[in-house]
């Protein structure tokens, strides 16, 4: 009776054993791969040949182009961005120099003014030698209008035709600067940053 019981307990433990080797071992699942990380816009400097000309705050502008091909109906627009780092005066008198006796910036130099009120600035190129490109952007971030290729040392005041939307910034680069950049009425947002020193980007010693 006892060798009976024991012949049934391993020929169940036999069973069990064999039915556990028929299980098929637990799939492995490989982790998914991480999503690729946006790859920020290059920061791309603008700053005069002589640094002594320099403002002491910068800020850091991100330009966002928008980009379509008007030959194709089912073409789909593509975005552009960069980022740049101009110059910001702060008092009246950083803002009234402006660009004045910088005989011959470098292409890559660029200056960006803030304005108050409910109407657009006027500028102008008194005591200025180069020829700019004068970009004015709304709250909003619109780059809604560009004087282009300014006449040097003119006293006539440049401002939109239009009286809205009205500009908080506009930026100053040289001539041709505007199409470098890619800047299109329209089809351009422009993101100013806050103040922050230019040495925080360069050094200026």
């Amino acid at each position: 009776m006892t060798a009976t019981r024991i012949s049934f307990t391993l020929a169940a433990l036999l069973g069990l054993t064999a039915c556990a080797g028929t299980i098929p071992a637990p799939m492995e699942i490989a982790p998914p791969e991480p999503a690729p990380e946006a790859t920020a816009p290059a920061l791309v400097p603008m700053l005069p040949d002589d640094l002594s000309l320099a403002m002491e705050y910068c800020r850091v502008l991100t330009i966002e182009n928008e980009i379509v091909d008007f030959t194709r109906a089912d073409a789909k627009p593509t975005f552009e961005t960069r980022m740049i780092v101009a110059e910001a005066p702060r008092t009246d008198a950083e803002k009234e120099r402006g660009m004045r006796h910088r005989v011959d910036p470098h292409p890559r130099s660029a200056m960006v003014f803030e304005f108050e009120g409910d109407h657009n600035p006027a500028l102008w190129m008194s005591q200025t030698p180069a020829s700019l490109d004068m970009i004015f952007i709304s709250a909003e971030g619109a780059a809604f209008y560009v004087e282009a290729s300014t006449t040097p040392f003119s006293e006539q005041f440049l401002t939109p035709e239009e009286p809205d939307p009205v500009a908080t910034h506009v930026l100053e680069v040289p001539a041709g600067g505007a199409d470098m950049l890619g800047i299109t009425p329209g089809f351009t947002r422009i993101e100013v940053g806050p103040p922050r020193p230019c040495n925080a980007f360069f050094a200026l010693s």
